[in-house]
């Protein structure tokens, strides 16, 4: 579960650095960065931050007057059962008493919806988020740390490590979370046979590959580098979450960070090949750095390695990732060049698999390591047909 406090300090003025110089923090980050943003996100951080800063307010008469220097403190739960549960033992109510801002529970500062640190500011976090201009300021910092590291440098207003404080931190209970669906309305006697579903004209028909054919070809229509994340791929921002569900106007931001004419390419294209370097597709496990690729003809993506998840969703949209079995080998590949996938559906069963670039004459081998069960998704395009064939044949 995931509970989420921010507090932005800033305006540190002479009377507060009183408070603060018997407290262990990093003076020099203070200077440095005049704002700071300590996120925290864990069922009992928000309570140890409440706890850290009455403890603090005990000690010195100037932080009655925190407020005067507090820009923002949010609260972004993860869950509706979170926010119930804070509601139920007291928790919200402290939380809004500190002067917590409340905000919906969804994606929020993590892309910079609804809250963003501000320009040169620094974010403490403890979510695994800190690529570059994802919080949705392309100059701030975003430093991971603990829950207790992020809390304790909220309430001091500069770095401060955690672990060393010196304050005792209370012991939180696990706490039970009943099930709750009453959200969820459930079907009465309606099925997909009997009941249309109608969709509003921003959402669109969820894209399908088609079975793999014997012979697969393909153009090379990207040659990125090392560490591609799949904010690379798909961007994540306030511009795009809106269309979430409609892939084609997401294509056309495809890649636009890396190449801004990719889109166009692969259209011209027709079946693309991506050429990847190591680490392709870390970062948040999107399925629409998967599915937007598909929609824009991608079949292949060949890289010196793959983010583990990122894989499995190219797998399950019948993109086949590829592994070179001599990294040196990508830097033969450039934009433009012809590559043919011949046996396909025998080679996909084998470890090695070679393809042969029509361009420069040359033959690849590509280590492919699918499972039985990643094969039969790969051979029938992605997981969606795999599963309406298993439908089709009950």
């Amino acid at each position: 579960m995931r509970i989420t406090q921010s507090m932005v300090m800033n305006s540190y003025t002479a009377r507060l650095s009183k408070v603060f110089a018997n407290m262990d923090y990093t003076t020099q980050k203070v200077a440095t960065h005049r704002k700071f943003l300590a996120a925290t996100e864990d069922p009992g951080a928000t309570a140890r931050a409440y706890q850290l800063r009455k403890n603090f307010q005990q000690t010195s008469d100037w932080l009655s007057n925190v407020q005067d220097v507090l820009d923002t403190m949010d609260s972004i739960d993860a869950s509706i059962g979170v926010i119930s549960k804070m509601a139920e033992n007291g928790s919200l109510a402290n939380m809004i008493n500190a002067g917590a801002r409340i905000i919906e529970n969804a994606c929020g500062p993590c892309i910079g919806m609804g809250q963003s640190p501000k320009s040169g500011a620094v974010s403490l976090r403890t979510f695994n988020r800190n690529f570059k201009g994802r919080s949705g300021t392309l100059d701030a910092d975003i430093y991971l740390v603990s829950p207790e590291t992020a809390a304790i440098s909220a309430i001091n207003g500069g770095l401060t490590d955690g672990s060393s404080s010196g304050i005792n931190l209370p012991e939180i209970p696990d706490e039970i979370f009943t099930k709750n669906d009453h959200f969820i309305v459930y079907s009465n006697n309606t099925n997909k046979q009997n009941t249309n579903l109608v969709m509003g004209p921003n959402i669109k028909p969820f894209p399908r590959n088609s079975y793999l054919t014997d012979t697969l070809s393909a153009t090379v229509v990207l040659c990125a580098g090392d560490n591609i994340t799949t904010d690379d791929i798909m961007p994540s921002d306030s511009r795009l979450l809106p269309y979430r569900s409609n892939i084609p106007y997401l294509s056309n931001y495809c890649f636009e960070k890396i190449d801004n004419g990719f889109a166009e390419r692969c259209i011209e294209a027709g079946n693309c090949a991506i050429i990847g370097g190591e680490n392709y597709g870390q970062g948040s496990s999107r399925e629409h750095a998967a599915l937007v690729p598909l929609y824009l003809g991608v079949k292949l993506v060949l890289a010196k390695s793959f983010a583990r998840i990122h894989r499995s969703n190219l797998i399950n949209s019948g993109i086949i990732p590829l592994v070179f079995e001599n990294p040196a080998d990508c830097d033969a590949f450039s934009l433009g060049q012809h590559l043919i996938l011949e046996d396909a559906i025998l080679q996909i069963k084998n470890q090695t698999i070679k393809i042969n670039n029509i361009t420069n004459g040359k033959v690849y081998a590509f280590i492919s390591d699918f499972s039985n069960q990643e094969i039969e998704i790969i051979l029938k395009g992605g997981k969606i047909n795999s599963i309406k064939s298993e439908e089709t044949n009950l």
